[in-house]
C-alpha cells in the first residue's frame, strides 16, 4: 500500500473532554429531545455550564486537523498540524509523529463530547462547542510561514477543514484569508493536491462562501450522509470538485475525475479500516492493523460513474473521530 510521505493538516484542532451520561440526564439539561447526534454551538456561560454537569472520564485531542493528522502519523506519515490555542495540555495530545505549530495565547479550545446510547440502541455522541479560535478559523502566521517551508519540502498532501464552525458574520473574510493560504500552498507546489473535509455548517451563508471560494481551490470533498445534503446532492457536487467521497457508518461512495476506479476502490476499503480500528479500539492504526483489517473490507461495489464499498460490520466502543480517520486513509492512498 503506498501512501504520501507527508502532509499538511489545517485548520480547526482542539482538546475533547469526553463523558458517558444517560440520555435522560443530557435531554434534561439542553431541554430537548435527542434522536441522533450531532453539534451545537453554545456561549462562554452555557460553556461553564456544562464543563460543571458532566463527569468528564477522558481527554483526547479534537477537530478535523487534529483527528486527521494523528491518523496520519500512525500510519508513518510525516505531519504539519495546525493549532492555534496551542497550550502545552494540548500539544501533548499530538502524536510524537506530528509537528504541530501555533500560537501560545494562554487559552485552549475545548469541546465537550456526551457519548450516547439513543432509543434505537444506537450509539452516538452529541457536541457542545464553544471555540472563538476556530469558530473564528483563526490561523497561527507561525503555521502559514511554516507549511511553505514543508511544501518546499517536498510535500504534495494537504487536507483542510474547520470551515463548518465559521459564525455567519465574519465568514467572508476569514474564508478569503484561508483561501490565500491555499493560493500560495498550490504556487508553492503546482501537484499539490488539497482536499476538504466538509462538516456539518452552521448557516447556510457560510457554506455558500466556501462553496464560492474554497471549492475551486482543492481537487477533493468529503462529506457524510447529512452534509452531502447541504451541498445540493452528490452529482452537483461532483460537478463542483474533481472529487468527492461520501462516508457514512454502512458505506463509502466516490466519484473521481483524477483517479482511476480502481484506486477509488483501494483508497475507500483503506479507509474503512482505519475507522473500523479507531472505533473498536479507541485508538489510531498503524500500517500493519489497516492492512489486517482491509482484508476483512467486503468487495467494492462499480457503478457508472462511481465505486462504492460497504463498512466492515462491528459494534463500535467508539464514535469520535470515524470519519476523519476515514478521511485520512482514503486521501493519503496513492
Amino acid at each position: 500500500m503506498h501512501l504520501a510521505p507527508s502532509c499538511i493538516f489545517a485548520f480547526n484542532s482542539n482538546i475533547d473532554l469526553v463523558a458517558y451520561p444517560k440520555l435522560s440526564e443530557v435531554e434534561k439539561f439542553f431541554r430537548r429531545r435527542i434522536s441522533s447526534g450531532g453539534e451545537i454551538l453554545i456561549d462562554a456561560r452555557m460553556a461553564k455550564c456544562v464543563a460543571a454537569s458532566f463527569k468528564w472520564e477522558e481527554i483526547r485531542l479534537g477537530g478535523q486537523a487534529g483527528n486527521m493528522a494523528n491518523a496520519a502519523a500512525a500510519l508513518g506519515v510525516k505531519c504539519l498540524a495546525h493549532s492555534y490555542n496551542l497550550s502545552s495540555r494540548q500539544k501533548g495530545l499530538f502524536a510524537k509523529g506530528v509537528e504541530v505549530v501555533g500560537e501560545k495565547t494562554g487559552k485552549e479550545s475545548v469541546h465537550y463530547i456526551l457519548e450516547l446510547k439513543l432509543r434505537s440502541g444506537k450509539r452516538d455522541r452529541l457536541i457542545a462547542t464553544h471555540d472563538p479560535a476556530n469558530s473564528n478559523l483563526l490561523t497561527s502566521p507561525k503555521f502559514a510561514s511554516r507549511s511553505l517551508e514543508f511544501i518546499a519540502d517536498g510535500c504534495n498532501r494537504a487536507m483542510v477543514g474547520g470551515f463548518h464552525l465559521l459564525r455567519p458574520g465574519n465568514s467572508k473574510q476569514r474564508i478569503a484569508a484561508a483561501a490565500k493560504l491555499l493560493l500560495k500552498w498550490k504556487a508553492a507546489n503546482q501537484n499539490l493536491r488539497i482536499h476538504l473535509e466538509a462538516g456539518e455548517f452552521s448557516g447556510r451563508k457560510t457554506l455558500s462562501e466556501t462553496i464560492r471560494t474554497i471549492l475551486p481551490l482543492v481537487d477533493s470533498v468529503g462529506v457524510n450522509e447529512m452534509e452531502v445534503r447541504s451541498f445540493g446532492g452528490f452529482k452537483k457536487l461532483a460537478k463542483l470538485v474533481p472529487e468527492v467521497v461520501v462516508h457514512t457508518s454502512s458505506c463509502a461512495s466516490a466519484t473521481s475525475r483524477i483517479r482511476s476506479k480502481e484506486a477509488l476502490s483501494r483508497a475507500l476499503s483503506f479507509g474503512h479500516s482505519l475507522a473500523a480500528y479507531r472505533a473498536l479500539t479507541g485508538k489510531y492504526a498503524k500500517l500493519s492493523n489497516a492492512l489486517r483489517l482491509m482484508k476483512k473490507v467486503p468487495k467494492p461495489e462499480f457503478g457508472k460513474d462511481c465505486v462504492s464499498v460497504p463498512s466492515l460490520r462491528i459494534r463500535p466502543r467508539f464514535t469520535v473521530g470515524l470519519g476523519d480517520s476515514f478521511a485520512a486513509g482514503y486521501f493519503l492512498v496513492g
